[in-house]
């Protein structure tokens, strides 16, 4: 099922319409962003701000029909925004009459932990850092997220790297390398591991932001990373207290570490898709613009040279009708008038030429 955040007003409209006239009644692009959403089964939460005025029964009415209010902020102390407009016959068209901002005024949207993973977020007319804000707490999740999967990926490299190097110096000295140094391949090693399991664990504790796709990737390499870490701790066992055996154990290590690798994949380009959706569908929406102003430039550009040449031609014909008509005068030929096109100057000519002639 979708997942849909509406952010913006939840109101008091006063409409008037050539067919009727109310009072107070409930409004906002918000609320009705909310309502027309709950028609098609999808999972919506507004996040918005209403004064100590606003009507219980309102909210209750929006929770009846599956609507998350969490996110609406109420102020006791304050007025709920309010507006009233007047529309005219074709409904279209409408004028605005009051509008009282209210406890809109300095609303600051602050996003619920169960909706920061929202497929579709909605921002209504506010002002642009607002709706900004909004977006930052989203791609902020985001981010987080991501940056936590990278960080336990690096980590678990790190400790397949130690495995591999505690492996080499112990095939290389061929047994006469002492226990102290192998000691210090296996805490480095375990080392790595316990950031590997410090950020696993604080990704388990913060998944309150994130879709049920991510949750089961999640699940998953938590029981990945312990039997990478359990691996790897029979592997440091082996070093220290049979080395002959040690290199047999290193192949299990990387199949767990390549599975662990694999789920990280996953999750980070999943982290990656959601983070940049915005931006690279605003990107999209930039070139499509982009693209409708040079379209637009060159449709400007040959339209003007089109009626450059229609009125070069215009110009060039009254000319030569003048000179004809000049021609002719000289011959003798009173009877001959020029056409007059239009009322600029090559057309005032003309005409006085004409009363020239038949004066």
């Amino acid at each position: 099922m979708s997942k849909l955040l509406a952010v913006g007003t939840v109101a008091f409209d006063a409409i008037e319409t050539p067919f009727g006239k109310t009072d107070k009644i409930l409004g906002g692009s918000g609320t009705f962003v909310g309502l027309a959403a709950s028609q098609f089964g999808v999972e919506t939460g507004i996040v918005s701000v209403v004064g100590g005025d606003f009507p219980q029964e309102y909210l209750d009415m929006m929770n009846a029909k599956g609507i998350n209010t969490d996110g609406v902020e109420i102020i006791k102390e304050g007025k709920t925004f309010f507006w009233s407009g007047k529309y005219h016959n074709d409904m279209n068209s409408r004028d605005t009459l009051i509008t009282e901002l209210n406890v809109l005024e300095n609303f600051q949207p602050v996003v619920p932990e169960n909706f920061k993973d929202a497929d579709i977020v909605m921002l209504g007319n506010l002002h642009p850092l607002t709706q900004q804000s909004v977006l930052d707490q989203i791609e902020k999740t985001r981010f987080a997220e991501l940056q936590r999967a990278l960080e336990v990926s690096s980590a678990s490299q790190a400790a397949m790297v130690g495995s591999y190097a505690a492996i080499v110096q112990l095939m290389r000295a061929q047994g006469s390398i002492s226990k102290e140094a192998l000691q210090a391949y296996v805490d480095e090693m375990q080392a790595s591991v316990n950031d590997m399991l410090e950020g696993v664990a604080e990704s388990r504790s913060n998944r309150s932001g994130i879709g049920e796709e991510e949750l089961a990737i999640h699940e998953k390499l938590v029981e990945q990373a312990g039997f990478l870490a359990k691996g790897i701790g029979d592997l440091g066992d082996a070093i220290l207290d049979d080395p002959y055996l040690a290199p047999s154990q290193l192949g299990y290590v990387r199949a767990d570490y390549n599975r662990l690798q694999g789920l990280l994949g996953l999750l980070i380009e999943k982290q990656k898709s959601l983070a940049s959706a915005s931006f690279s569908e605003a990107n999209s929406t930039a070139e499509d613009v982009a693209l409708s102003l040079e379209v637009s430039i060159v449709v400007a550009i040959v339209l003007a040279l089109l009626i450059a040449l229609m009125v070069r031609r215009q110009v060039l014909r009254s000319i030569k009708s003048i000179e004809i008509a000049a021609l002719r005068l000289k011959e003798g030929d009173l009877t001959h008038r020029v056409e007059v096109v239009g009322r600029d100057e090559i057309a005032q000519t003309a005409s006085a030429f004409n009363d020239l002639i038949g004066s």
